[in-house]
């Protein structure tokens, strides 16, 4: 549990704001500030009760940090919750009062809160922003995040409150990482050709140097059993990760990806270790049964993750809105492969 932590922040127009875990008490403004910022779309329900909202940080479910103005009026929120089975943590759950918004509150927040990360040893981080505005990803870009994944139709729309307003279709989102110890300069993963340019693409963003190596003495069937876990937290996504390898990861993979399918997942997320010599040949597998590349989850050791995404359903990506070149770049090459892959006949929408 990371330690409790206060500091205060002069913003753009001169007044003060505080930084500190959430105490019990503040839980209630906490809800009230989320249904202004949000309405009631935000994806992580826990953040519009009050009660669940103590549980969770009681128990080390997420960590809440609070922005506090002057007068002890709770303005803001971010929730660092670890990503599982990995030494990173997500920032998620971030907003900051519409009344507050344009003065600095949003990065102050943010930057304290990484402070705190980096006081506690943490390697990384990462943040998930919206794509039906720029807000939240040139507010991750000033905190240093780097994009490395998009995520298509992922979570049911928010309702950004003065910002975007357009809740009936699903929302896109681009995956932001920082490093918060300083990464190995050159990184090693094994050849995934068809999408080695993407990848170097991203890592060379971040400061890394890229070297590709060929995969040999490929023999599935001296493997032992295979490690797959599924994380489902809504009725349209879930997460398939590939913990192992094994001789029968074909056939076990398929009937996964089948019984989401049949439970009526629409966006199946596939995360698999790159530093795996067998990741190309199941990457390469998984793209006939529909799914595409999504991006990178790096880390600091050599946990970094190919992402690949099943999508069932009509992407509009004419209402993408990017503010980085890379964030473009990510743009039109996962389009590319959505598109490629509704031609060819690999998934319907």
């Amino acid at each position: 549990m990371l330690k409790n932590y206060m500091s205060f922040h002069k913003n753009n127009i001169n007044k003060e704001f505080k930084v500190k875990k959430m105490e019990e008490k503040e839980a209630k403004e906490v809800v009230e500030c989320a249904y202004k910022a949000y309405g009631g779309s935000y994806i992580h329900k826990y953040i519009y009760s009050s009660e669940e909202l103590i549980k969770l940080n009681a128990f080390g479910g997420i960590i809440s940090y609070v922005a506090v103005d002057k007068d002890g009026q709770v303005v803001g929120h971010i929730a660092l919750e670890k990503e599982e089975k990995l030494s990173i943590y997500e920032l998620s759950c971030a907003f900051i009062h519409p009344f507050y918004r344009g003065r600095g509150y949003l990065k102050g927040l943010t930057e304290e809160v990484i402070r705190i990360c980096q006081h506690e040893g943490i390697k990384g981080v990462f943040v998930r922003s919206v794509t039906s505005h720029n807000y939240s990803q040139k507010s991750a870009s000033k905190n240093g995040f780097i994009e490395c994944a998009l995520l298509l139709s992922r979570i049911k729309s928010l309702n950004f409150k003065g910002i975007c307003n357009e809740i009936n279709k699903r929302e896109n989102l681009l995956l932001g990482y920082r490093y918060l110890k300083k990464p190995l300069r050159r990184k090693s993963f094994y050849k995934i050709i068809k999408h080695m340019d993407i990848i170097k693409e991203i890592y060379n963003n971040m400061g890394i140097k890229v070297e590709f190596k060929d995969s040999d003495n490929l023999n599935v069937s001296d493997l032992s059993e295979s490690k797959i876990r599924v994380i489902s937290k809504d009725k349209i996504e879930a997460v398939v990760f590939v913990d192992k390898f094994g001789n029968e990861i074909l056939s076990e993979a398929s009937r996964i990806i089948n019984k989401l399918k049949a439970q009526g997942k629409k966006v199946i997320i596939l995360r698999i270790k790159l530093n795996d010599k067998f990741t190309p040949w199941f990457c390469e597998y998984m793209e006939t049964k529909g799914f595409i590349f999504a991006g990178i989850m790096p880390s600091y050791n050599k946990d970094d993750e190919l992402i690949l995404q099943y999508v069932q359903d009509k992407v509009d990506f004419e209402n993408i809105t990017m503010s980085s070149k890379m964030a473009q770049r990510l743009l039109n090459y996962v389009r590319n492969c959505y598109i490629d892959n509704l031609e060819n006949g690999r998934m319907s929408v």
